[in-house]
């Protein structure tokens, strides 16, 4: 399990058109992913992910988030991983801001392809087993000086 919390704030003070816009606000974002061991070498992965409102600029940006889902198994004595992956299952990840200017109001609603199937295959070539060499400038004096 990863668990990822982060706060902010922001606040904007600018002149425009004569005037002074003033935005603040607290904003933050929060991830979690999950692992579920299951039999037979199945895992099963859920993750998600919100982003509050907060303001960028002259904008106040809304909240947004993804939820995703997959399944991976290990194959040929844990050599090999076959895994299947659904990012964002429920299409409301995106862009979405407002800017209250005077007596008007703009508002954005960005959406883009974050609707994603992935398939992936990882096999470890080799035995999998690491070696290390070390040499240190102390060993190669013990060598010369006859230890």
């Amino acid at each position: 399990m990863d668990n990822q919390l982060q706060v902010s704030y922001g606040e904007v003070r600018t002149p425009v058109a004569d005037q002074v816009v003033q935005l603040r606000r607290w904003g933050g974002t929060a991830t979690s992913d999950h692992t579920f061991r299951l039999p037979r070498h199945y895992q099963l992965l859920v993750g998600g992910e919100y982003s509050g409102p907060s303001v960028s600029g002259l904008y106040t940006l809304r909240a947004s988030g993804a939820l995703s889902l997959g399944v991976r198994k290990q194959l040929w004595q844990e050599k090999a991983v076959l895994s299947l992956k659904a990012s964002d299952l429920l299409y409301t990840d995106g862009w979405f801001s407002s800017l209250q200017y005077q007596n008007l109001r703009t508002d954005w609603v960005n959406r883009y392809d974050s609707r994603r199937l992935t398939v992936s295959l990882t096999y470890k070539l080799g035995g999998g087993k690491t070696h290390s060499v070390r040499a240190s400038s102390s060993a190669d004096e013990e060598g010369r000086a006859g230890h």
